[in-house]
């Protein structure tokens, strides 16, 4: 028989890892990250935009990381990560809106944004 109270159930929404010297790993955190293919207009040097956008970028608490795009000469992806995915739009868009002289297309079938998992539960 019910006496009239629902019982709550707790979600648990924390990371679970697999065992590690006998104990449970749990993180109730996250690593957010977010990755950008652009391509630079054809009258830039590519490594002119790549300095510029390192400067740009330097001063973001956000981690970010350049690669060079091997099928495209004026390309380059961008990795950024973070803990607030709220970065992406308070602290990256504006420094990739706002840097001239160079423009930067986007490459938007390339664009990908993720979380982090746990491995083994």
């Amino acid at each position: 028989m019910s006496d009239g109270h629902e019982v709550l159930q707790t979600i648990d929404v924390n990371e679970h890892g697999a065992q590690r010297d006998g104990q449970p790993q749990v993180l109730d955190r996250r690593l957010f990250m977010q990755l950008l293919v652009l391509t630079c207009g054809r009258d830039l040097e590519p490594s002119r935009a790549v300095v510029t956008l390192k400067r740009a970028l330097a001063g973001l608490s956000l981690g970010s990381v350049l690669y060079e795009d091997v099928n495209d000469p004026f390309g380059f992806g961008l990795l950024t990560f973070s803990e607030d995915p709220a970065d992406f739009v308070t602290e990256l868009r504006p420094v990739l809106g706002c840097h001239e002289p160079f423009e930067m297309n986007m490459r938007k079938k390339f664009t990908m944004q993720s979380r982090s998992y746990s491995s083994g539960y």
